[in-house]
């Protein structure tokens, strides 16, 4: 596999407005034609002041029913429009969150460029909670193109739960206390985390998140949580681990896998800030950073192949 591009390599691509323009055709992020709503003819592409985006114009006036010249920008459905800052700074934010930059680095980065436009902390968290939802449309088409399920025939599956979130002074509106299941093949790795509905971890809340999530047939382990009874009954091979006593039963039995998880995934989530109606986004975040990981991929690209397929142009074949 290629290596991964490099926030220097990125920076060559900015070298000229020439190149940038290229940058952005050959990922898709802007459209090089358009067709004139009104008359249906092919619009010309007109660049003005070195600028990176167009506007795309019809002068057939006399095809339309206001004998007006029609323009659009090219940046219409993109990734780029209502963007108040420069193409490149945008990229330099969305290759930030790809790479898990924190603020402080992507102001920084954003700062290096010779434009003028200034970015704030506020317009990064804009960017960021716009690339957030990126990663949770790639990971929704991905879990429909795998079938949506885990586990299956012959694969192990475990399953546990943790409490997300603390307040060191027990103020403010940030996550405080809500339970998170995470399910994990431990052949292929794959891994699914739920928010519990209502904070409850009861046996019919946990049954229907687990078969959303995982396959009937498949071997689970878990701990001696009671609302785990229950699996049998539904159609899956049901193993646990006391861990009052062991952290491995005697049979082999553990959710070492699945327990390794949570710490990473504290680090990222648990140290506050986090708003209960954000905490899905960031979930999400986490598994689509885990992912990228997990198949080798260069996360930059796979967040701008992602981009180019939400926006409203074509993507192109490959």
């Amino acid at each position: 596999m290629a290596p991964h591009m490099s926030l220097v390599n990125l920076a060559k691509e900015f070298a000229t407005h020439v190149q940038l323009r290229e940058f952005v055709f050959i990922h898709n992020l802007l459209p090089p034609s358009k067709i004139c709503p009104s008359c249906g003819s092919e619009m010309s592409l007109l660049y003005s002041d070195n600028k990176v985006i167009g506007t795309f114009r019809c002068q057939k006036r006399s095809r339309h029913p206001n004998k007006k010249n029609i323009k659009i920008t090219q940046s219409e459905g993109t990734w780029f429009v209502g963007a108040h800052i420069e193409v490149e700074k945008v990229l330099i934010i969305t290759y930030g969150f790809a790479h898990q930059f924190s603020y402080n680095q992507v102001i920084n980065e954003c700062n290096l460029s010779d434009e003028d436009t200034t970015v704030s902390r506020e317009t990064i968290a804009n960017w960021y909670t716009f690339c957030r939802e990126m990663c949770t449309i790639a990971l929704d088409k991905q879990y429909e193109a795998d079938g949506g399920l885990i586990g299956g025939d012959g694969h192990l599956v475990e399953i546990d739960e943790m409490k997300l979130g603390r307040r060191k002074y027990h103020r403010g509106r940030v996550v405080e206390g809500n339970w998170i299941l995470g399910l994990i093949d431990r052949d292929t790795k794959e891994f699914r985390l739920e928010i519990c509905p209502n904070n409850k971890r009861d046996e019919t809340t946990l049954m229907s998140l687990i078969i959303k999530h995982v396959e009937k047939g498949t071997e689970m382990n878990t701990d001696g949580w009671t609302s785990y009874a229950a699996l049998k009954e539904h159609g899956y091979k049901h193993s646990t681990v006391n861990h009052s006593d062991t952290f491995v039963a005697a049979d082999g039995t553990h959710t070492n896998t699945i327990e390794s998880h949570w710490r990473p995934m504290r680090r990222r989530l648990a140290r506050g800030g986090i708003t209960r109606e954000a905490l899905a986004d960031h979930l999400c975040e986490f598994l689509w950073h885990r992912e990228q990981r997990r198949l080798n991929r260069d996360p930059f690209l796979s967040l701008l192949n992602t981009i180019a397929n939400v926006a409203h142009t074509p993507p192109i074949p490959v």
